[in-house]
Parts: C-alpha cells; structure tokens; sequence
C-alpha cells in the first residue's frame, strides 16, 4: 500500500511532464522558468496544481520513511524525480547518485537498475555523454536479479550503448596525456625490483603502498583487492600517520575515508578515473562522498591481471588540484601491473604455505593415531608394497619405516607368511573387506597368531587402488585359549568321573534297599522301603544322565523325566494300559540345583497319583485313568511345573502346609528350596502347580 502511494507520485510527475511536453512550446525545457501551462500562457498553474496534489501524499512516505530504512530509496527516488521534472538538472543528478546509494544499501537490486536508467535517460537528453556507463549498470543489475525482459527492452532501446568498445580513457578522465611522457627508469626499475623481490603478502603490500604513495604525491591511499565478488581494504596509507602502511580486511562498505561511489565506478567499468579537482569539476563533483570528504585530486586504477581485474588502487589528495599529472599516473600504472603480478604470486605462495601447514598437521594427527595403538597399521598399495607404516612395524621387524616403505609384503613378513596372507590380499584388491586370524611364519621373528583386517580403499573414481592393514599379536591369547580348553577338559573328565561315583553309589544303596525288601514283613514298612528306594533312584538317574550329557551342568529334562515316570510305574507294579502316563515338556534345560529338588517333587506327586489317586483302576483296569506331567516355561525367567490326575481328587479342607503325609511335606520343602510356590486344585482329580525361577 505504501509502495502504491510512491507510484501515485512519480505516475503524477510523468502525467506533468508530458503536458508540459505537449503544449507546443518547442523551445521550453521542463522545470525551468520556460515552462508553460496547458492553456499556453506562461505561468505556474499547472505546477501549483501538481504540488498541492502529492505534497500531502509526500509528506505520508517521509513519515513512513523516518520509521524503518524500506522506504527511504523510494523517497530519495521520489525527490530526484520531482527536481528532474520541476528543478535544476545538476541538483537533480546529484539526488539520483543518492538515491542509487540508498537502494544499494538496502539490496533493492532492481530498483537500483531503474534508477540507473533514469540516470542514463537524463544524461543521454542532456547530451553528457555519459549514459553508456547508466544504461550498462542497468543491465547488470536487470540481469542480476533476473529482470530479463527489462534488460532486452533497455538494450533495444539504446543499441548504440551496448556496443563493443576498445578500452581506452574513461569519459570522466580530465586531460590525458597526447604524448609519451618522459619518466624515471631509474626509480621505476628499483621499485619494480622491490616490489617483485617481496613474497610474504603483508610485507607486498605495504611495499606497495609506500611505492605508489611515494611516486604519486598522494596524501591517502587504499588498496582492495576483489574476493569471491566483494572488494575488501587490503591496506592503507597515511602520509599523515607515523606507521604509514596498515594491512587490514575491510568490507568496502564499513570503509571509512574512501570515496566509494568512485571505486564502484572502476570496479563495474574497468576504466581509471582521473579527477584534477573532484570538488568542481568531473561526473563526481555533486557525489555526497566527495563534498564530504572534500576530494580534490583523485586517482583510482584498476589492478589487473592476465584481463582480470583482481583489485582496485585508489589514491587522493585532499589539498592540492592536480597532483596526479600524466608521469606519475603512467608511473603508478606501471607499478601497479607489476604489483598485480606480484600480488598474484604472494597469493598462490601463502594458499601454497597454507596447504602445506594443513598437510603437515593432517600426517602429524594421522602419526599420533597410528603410533598411540598397539596393532600394526600399515597402508599397502595396489602392487601389494608398503607406503606407510607405524611404530609397531619398526619395532616388531627391527627396520625404520623408510626401509619398510616401498618393499613387497612377501621381503617384509617372508616367503611362508606372504603365502599365507596372499589369497586375503587379492580379496582386499577386489574391494572386499577381509577379517581372519591365522598363524603366521614370520621372517626373523618366528610364529605368531595374527587377527588382521584388510580394509579396501579406493579413489574417486570408485577403482580400488591399496588398502589398510590392521593386525593385532594374539599369540598370548591363543596360548592361554589352549591351556583355559585344557584345563576344562581336565575339569569335565574329572566332574564326569565324580558323576559317574556318585551314581555308583546311589545305585548300591538303591541295590541294598531292594536286598532288605524281601525280609521286612510291615505292610507300611515295605511302602517306606519303595519311596526310598524311588526317592535314591531318582537322585542316581540325575548323575546318570549328567555323565552321559555333553554339558556336565545341564541336563535334558524331557528324556530325564521319561525315564523317572518309567521307574515309578513299574516299582508301583503299574501298567501303561491301566493308568496312561501324559508328559508335555518343552525344550528346557536346567542346572544340577533346580533338577534335583525338581525330580525329587515330580517323583513324590507321581508317587502320590500312584498310590491313592485310582484304587479300584489298579484291581480292575479300564485303561481311562491319567497322570499328567507338564513343564513349561513362564513370564520371564519363570518355569512351570504342573502334575495332575483325573482320579479320585484330594480330599475336602486339603491344606499342603498342614498335611500328614511325609512325601507332600516333602514337596512343600523343596517348593521353597527352588524360592518358588506351590498351588493345589480340586476338581476331577488333583493338581500341583509349582511356579520357580528357571535361572538359579
């Protein structure tokens, strides 16, 4: 909405000019006291009616304006306009250089072009001469910010201005010289001498400044050197200052003491300018910067190398008119050519010293991480030849790393190792990483087990053209691998043994108990005779099966509890066909500690089922009576163990804590010895459900 009050005055301002064009007075000029009204009278009632129309509008935008820096270009714009239209030509040129300033400053890039074309619109109609540096500044600021049909329609409409020209003296140079001037060689060569003598950048430039300083009669000067499309202050001079040269890296716009509007000139143009009194005469003379500083003669030359122009030398003398005369331009010239090679030169030694630091503290960081480890590191090449190894190298084969650099795998590590190691290398080669441990015959060191890895490494291009060695001694481990499996076999042939003993000796007990069975004549007595003799069985059929098991600390309670119920039925004289076994056990394995009070609780519940559960199945089989046995694993680490029966149930106000029976009592024990609990069921039948942790 703002921006619509600014086009209402400049649309004004247009509608004024084109009136003031079309009534007929041929010799009037717009804006001077020429000027006529519509009716054909001279007079000022048409500019009375301009003024009284957007006076109220223009005092709006210089509101806003003072508010925020948006509009201030736009402002500016609007006065240069209205001074072109109704005022002087010089105030309003002067207002126009501001108002490009201002755009500039804000980065309005396209309102910069456009006023650059109303610069050259207004110098071209006032036959300055000059336009062609406007119109060609639009055109790189439309293209700049991709303003294309702006720029075609500018090119178009002024061909004549974008013709190719040959570089010769800028429009704005006073006074070029017609002739050769006469010159000092003498001076010239010695500081030629001096200036391409320095390499060290900051010593070449403020050589370069006390050279030209010196040869020009310049009271200030400034060199900028051009970096990645920005102009930088790169040194400057003081004849007034006692340290005369000072090395700095200013942006050009926080530069202060500088003309900029002059070194933007050079910079867009390539063309010097030459200004014998900047206050009163040359396209500069109404420039803010140059009132301000008071600039009277002024010498800006483009640094150029091989056509490119890498910087920009700019030199004035704010008392004297003058100063720069033809030898002493053509003198500076001629030095700063030789400062811009110079210069170039310096810049390419210092990236060059740069790159060579990086490289020298990259190899240090890369030598302190491969020296701190105690693996041998090594980076061999596609033709399988040393190019660097570590510390370990050296003191494992008793030879500097520039005697392992260069040779072959096969001279280093011997004849037997390559043999070994070859196949891994081709694999690398392949761009196959490769990991493997072997033992390994080294030349003049003896056997050793190696765990090496062979990483692959490869250029840009994708082609494998080396790769990295990293290999670890673990001779030591391995030894004392062997002698940890020795000892364990040992160990396991000795448990097996004490298995075996104890098995033995179960096995006589359970033989010494069958031996008095015959002799006891109590009924009851012979009953406590079989649930010992089961109860010892049990306990021997678990050193048995852990003799016969691989692992001597696990066993396999599926086979193990088979076998246990296989005993009970036949020491109880019970067959298959009467009561029908049902074991439902998942793949558990667990330690000696669990098993034991484990069977021990499976072969009293069995027991139990046996003995009371199917009384009258036992006298007359109908082959439909069960004992269940199910172990399974739970939530977590839990186990769970369920034995039950379909016969005839447990009796009413049945507590296992507070029971008679020995063998229930017992069960009741080894629930808590395994940390766990045990839950009777009523039903169609009896049912134990004992909950424990698997992992003891």
């Amino acid at each position: 909405k703002r921006k619509w009050h600014v086009l209402r005055v400049l649309n004004a301002l247009a509608l004024y000019e084109k009136d003031v064009q079309g009534s007929g007075f041929k010799g009037s000029k717009v804006g001077t006291p020429e000027e006529k009204t519509l009716n054909g009278e001279p007079g000022t009632g048409n500019l009375e009616r301009l003024m009284a129309e957007i006076r109220p509008i223009i005092e709006k935008i210089e509101k806003w304006a003072s508010l925020g820096p948006t509009l201030k270009p736009y402002l500016a714009f609007i006065h240069a306009e209205l001074e072109r239209v109704t005022g002087e030509f010089k105030e309003a040129r002067s207002l126009y250089l501001d108002a490009i300033s201002a755009a500039h400053e804000q980065n309005f890039t396209f309102l910069e072009g456009h006023l650059n074309e109303c610069v050259g619109e207004m110098m071209l109609r006032a036959g300055q001469g000059v336009e062609r540096v406007y119109f060609a500044e639009a055109a790189r600021l439309y293209r700049k910010c991709r303003a294309e049909r702006k720029e075609i329609r500018l090119i178009e409409k002024h061909p004549d201005s974008f013709e190719e020209e040959k570089p010769s003296c800028t429009a704005i140079e006073e006074d070029a010289p017609k002739t050769l001037p006469d010159l000092d060689v003498d001076y010239l060569m010695k500081s030629s001498l001096a200036i391409s003598a320095e390499i060290e950048q900051d010593a070449l430039l403020k050589k370069i400044m006390n050279v030209v300083i010196e040869s020009s009669g310049a009271q200030h000067g400034y060199l900028l050197i051009e970096e990645a499309g920005n102009l930088f202050v790169r040194a400057e001079s003081h004849i007034t200052e006692k340290q005369a040269v000072r090395t700095l890296n200013q942006k050009l716009d926080a530069a202060e003491g500088i003309c900029k509007a002059i070194v933007r000139y050079v910079y867009r143009t390539g063309e010097r300018v030459i200004l014998n009194d900047a206050l009163r005469e040359g396209a500069f003379k109404d420039n803010p910067q140059v009132q301000r500083l008071k600039l009277r003669s002024v010498l800006c030359l483009p640094v150029i190398k091989q056509s490119r122009m890498i910087g920009i030398l700019y030199l004035e003398n704010r008392l004297t008119e003058s100063v720069f005369t033809s030898e002493k331009t053509l003198m500076t010239e001629l030095l700063t050519s030789q400062a811009a090679i110079s210069f170039e030169n310096a810049t390419l030694l210092k990236g060059h010293r740069q790159a060579e630091q990086a490289l020298r503290e990259r190899e240090s960081e890369l030598r302190l991480i491969m020296d701190s480890t105690q693996a041998l590191i090594s980076y061999v090449d596609s033709s399988c030849r040393y190019r660097r190894v570590n510390e370990v190298y050296e003191r494992w084969f008793g030879r500097t790393a520039g005697e392992v650099q260069g040779k072959h795998i096969r001279d280093v590590l011997g004849d037997a190792a390559w043999q070994a190691v070859h196949p891994y290398a081709e694999q690398a080669l392949a761009g196959k990483p490769v990991i493997f441990e072997q033992e390994l015959l080294l030349s003049g060191i003896g056997p050793r087990w190696i765990h090496a890895m062979y990483t692959p490494d490869r250029d840009e291009s994708g082609r494998v053209r080396g790769f990295v060695v990293h290999a670890v001694d673990i001779t030591e481990l391995k030894r004392a691998e062997d002698q940890v499996k020795k000892s364990l076999r040992e160990k396991e042939v000795l448990l097996k043994e004490i298995h075996h003993r104890v098995k033995n000796n179960l096995q006589i007990i359970h033989s010494m108990l069958n031996l008095q069975l015959p002799h006891v004549k109590d009924r009851q007595a012979i009953e406590l005779f079989k649930e010992s003799k089961n109860r010892v069985y049990s306990m021997a059929l678990i050193h048995e099966k852990l003799y016969e098991s691989e692992s001597l600390a696990m066993i396999n309670l599926s086979e193990y509890i088979r076998s246990l119920t296989a005993n009970l039925f036949l020491s109880y004289g019970v067959s298959e066909r009467a009561i029908r076994p049902k074991i439902s056990v998942e793949n558990i394995t667990l330690d000696i500690d669990t098993v034991i009070p484990c069977a021990l609780i499976i072969n009293e519940l069995v027991s139990n089922s046996l003995k009371h559960a199917f009384p009258d199945s036992l006298k007359q089989p109908t082959g439909k009576g069960e004992i269940g046995i199910d172990l399974r694993r739970g939530i977590g680490d839990k186990v769970i163990l369920t034995v039950a029966d379909n016969g005839a149930g447990l009796p009413d106000g049945f507590d296992i804590q507070n029971t008679r029976s020995l063998g229930l009592k017992l069960v009741s024990v080894l629930v808590k010895q395994l940390s766990g609990t045990v839950y009777p069921r009523k039903g169609d039948g009896a049912e134990f459900v004992i909950t424990f942790e698997g992992k003891r």
